[in-house]
């Protein structure tokens, strides 16, 4: 098997009910993934998750790998099997799926040509009056995380919702792009 290996579509909705588990597609690609970098074992070790990960080019640092395989590996056995190896990975293809739609819905209303900020009124009638509108005290509590004076920013909100390490802009920012103090 050549280590190209085409990644299947995300989901982009849960069942009618509810139910985010992965499609037929998705578990063979898993498998696949699993057994490549596996090798011959029945289970995947720290090192053969970050070689996965490199080379299907996602973007990750020694942290994220750390906190992937410690999510992976419930039994705390130092080996990821791969019914633990598929929840982890469509755990996280699903979180993605959600900030993907999250970043877009925001970007609709930004007001500085795509560096995450938004004008505070903009946003507040927005969301106080479109769709399924926030009261006021939710509105208070999101603004709390990702406004400053008069200017919302999104990104740092997406942050602090996901748990995502995005490089952020605005309050609470830091050098390097890590979470929010």
């Amino acid at each position: 098997m050549s280590r190209r290996t085409r990644r299947p579509q995300r989901s982009t909705r849960a069942d009618d009910d509810g139910d985010n588990s992965p499609t037929a597609d998705q578990v063979s690609w898993f498998k696949a993934v699993f057994d490549l970098f596996a090798g011959n074992k029945n289970y995947m070790e720290k090192d053969d998750l970050k070689t996965a990960l490199k080379q299907f080019n996602m973007r990750t640092n020694e942290t994220m790998i750390e906190q992937m395989f410690k999510e992976a590996d419930v039994t705390n056995s130092g080996k990821v099997q791969f019914s633990e190896f598929m929840s982890m990975m469509n755990s996280r293809m699903n979180k993605t799926d959600s900030e993907d739609q999250v970043l877009a819905a925001f970007r609709v209303f930004d007001t500085s040509d795509g560096a995450g900020q938004i004008d505070l009124p903009v946003l507040a009638h927005a969301l106080t009056t479109l769709g399924d509108p926030l009261s006021e005290n939710e509105l208070n509590e999101m603004l709390q995380v990702c406004e400053k004076d008069g200017i919302v920013y999104y990104k740092e909100f997406i942050n602090t919702m996901f748990g995502a390490k995005k490089e952020m802009t605005g309050p609470g920012a830091k050098e390097g792009g890590s979470e929010a103090s």
